[in-house]
């Protein structure tokens, strides 16, 4: 049973040729999407955090942010995270009532006249926009916990299509509002005020909850490779595993965070290296190798 894609590949490819090669290269972009994504996901948190505490409480913010993630980290399943995904779709649409709202709102536009974009900067939103589709990387996970899998092509097609309407509306409205003078982050052209710190609590919230998520899947998929047989282990010494994988996890993002902390380059670096394949790619070259087997 595959549950990443670099489970995918040693299940399509074994025993064909480059086999190991194909498979340490898939292994080593899943591990640099999922950990990229978590990085991308606590760098925005404390972000978060800072426009309700204040930009100067950047320590705070990330003492924060590790206090609540890390017991959180311990559910080991997509269902156990399954319960904050309400909580999270209506943070999501509080952040996006009040950003919508503010941009219908301005009157004026950008100040700073429009240059045209370097290629560096062509070339990030690009990535930006590829980084937009990496959720494909839980779609395996989701479909191994589904009750019945013949219904995720369903759920694919609704969730698919409201997320493309939204990312259309927000960004047409956000891009007409506020032109070239847009920050990477859209929560940052919100005035400073309630409205303001509500909605970046709301974002906190709900990708505390993306993070989860990913944490559960590439968790499971660390756990497999170091202990079999206490992936499956609930008891002491399962939990204890988990725990340290979790906080190696967390170590790590921070470690990336640290190394990269703009948002725009660090959404772009991994939307380039991981998602891209990952999305595109190597998922037709599978169905490629599988159906010439077949």
């Amino acid at each position: 049973e595959a549950l990443t894609y670099g489970a995918l590949a040693r299940c399509v490819m074994r025993g064909t040729a480059g086999s190991g090669i194909v498979q340490s290269i898939v292994s080593t972009l899943q591990y640099v999407a999922f950990f990229g994504n978590m990085a991308i996901n606590l760098l925005l948190i404390v972000s978060s955090l800072r426009m309700v505490l204040g930009p100067d409480q950047t320590l705070a913010c990330y003492s924060i942010a590790a206090a609540v993630l890390l017991p959180l980290a311990q559910i080991r399943t997509l269902h156990g995270v399954s319960w904050a995904g309400l909580g999270s779709s209506l943070a999501i649409a509080t952040v996006l009532a009040v950003v919508l709202g503010e941009c219908y709102v301005r009157s004026a536009r950008a100040t700073r006249t429009a240059a045209v974009p370097s290629p560096f900067e062509q070339f990030s939103a690009a990535a930006a926009a590829i980084f937009a589709f990496g959720g494909q990387g839980l779609f395996m996970e989701t479909m191994a916990e589904m009750r019945d899998a013949r219904d995720f092509k369903r759920a694919l097609l609704i969730t698919s299509s409201a997320i493309l309407c939204i990312y259309l509306l927000s960004s047409v409205t956000i891009f007409d509002a506020f032109g070239d003078a847009v920050p990477p982050n859209a929560m940052e052209v919100l005035p400073g005020g309630p409205a303001r710190k509500v909605a970046a609590a709301a974002m906190a919230f709900h990708v505390a909850v993306s993070y989860l998520l990913a944490n559960a899947v590439i968790g499971r998929a660390i756990h497999l490779k170091l202990d079999a047989e206490g992936a499956n282990d609930w008891g002491a010494r399962g939990r204890l595993c988990w725990l340290g994988i979790t906080s190696a996890a967390m170590a790590l993002c921070a470690a990336v965070v640290a190394l990269i902390p703009n948002l725009s380059q660090l959404m772009g670096l991994v939307g380039a290296l991981s998602t891209a394949p990952l999305s595109f790619g190597f998922p037709a070259f599978f169905f490629i190798v599988a159906s010439r087997r077949a």
